[in-house]
């Protein structure tokens, strides 16, 4: 037959004790009833408020996603096109971006639409109003590397499309002197363009050398090694 085990019996001061918190208790929360009342609905307001914020985020984001989505399917199509028929698809492809970046600017995707109609004005060489949205771009994504350094190399070309070399250059420069940059290739290559076009040759020709001896194998090497071979003939 088991044992019963023995449960140790309560002690009187303990039992005394836990009657008196009770008691302290429920006289504070008489005294201060209404101060607790207060403080709980607050919190349940900001609750309350924090989930319906963060649905409301979500959905704008939804919405911003799919104008995006669009939008790139815009500008696929468009580039696959020529002449009156591609500037009416970048055209097309802009509204779309402009009206995700204007009316969900706040996400990330309403953010990247504002890159997205660079790239369509800067294809319909509208080159000014690329500039102010790369840079506008630029001046707000803090938390996209990749798009930056493409929105940092998009903002150069666009510059070197209007002449204006300086402020081309200093894009690509940057862009060279990212570690690990995807873009490193091309934009050695630009600055070596960029300087050319200024007649600096034998920063050009610096530029061009150290992209062959970092990029031995690159498509464009041959036609390097060409203008490599002029410039030091020039000098």
């Amino acid at each position: 037959m088991a044992k019963r085990v023995k449960r140790p019996a309560t002690k009187p001061e303990e039992t005394d004790e836990f009657s008196r918190f009770l008691e302290r208790a429920r006289e504070i929360f008489a005294t201060n009833r209404r101060l607790i009342l207060g403080g709980l609905v607050i919190v349940g307001v900001i609750i309350v408020g924090f989930v319906l914020w963060t649905r409301h985020v979500e959905h704008q984001e939804r919405q911003a996603s799919f104008l995006l989505f669009q939008g790139m399917r815009a500008l696929k199509e468009a580039d696959g096109l020529t002449g009156d028929e591609a500037r009416e698809g970048y055209d097309k492809a802009l509204n779309i971006f402009s009206q995700s970046a204007e009316a969900y600017g706040s996400t990330e995707s309403g953010e990247l639409g504002l890159f997205f109609a660079g790239k369509c004005l800067a294809r319909l060489k509208r080159y000014d109003e690329a500039v102010r949205h790369y840079e506008t771009f630029l001046s707000g994504n803090e938390n996209n590397p990749i798009y930056r350094a493409l929105a940092k190399q998009s903002l150069g070309f666009a510059y070197e499309s209007l002449k204006e070399y300086e402020k081309a250059l200093a894009c690509f420069q940057e862009i060279s002197a990212m570690e690990r940059s995807f873009l490193r290739e091309e934009a050695t290559l630009a600055v070596g363009r960029i300087y050319e076009a200024m007649g600096q040759k034998r920063e050009a020709l610096d530029a061009y050398r150290e992209y062959l001896t970092n990029h031995p194998d690159a498509v464009e090497t041959s036609h390097i090694r060409r203008r490599v071979a002029l410039l030091e003939n020039q000098l």
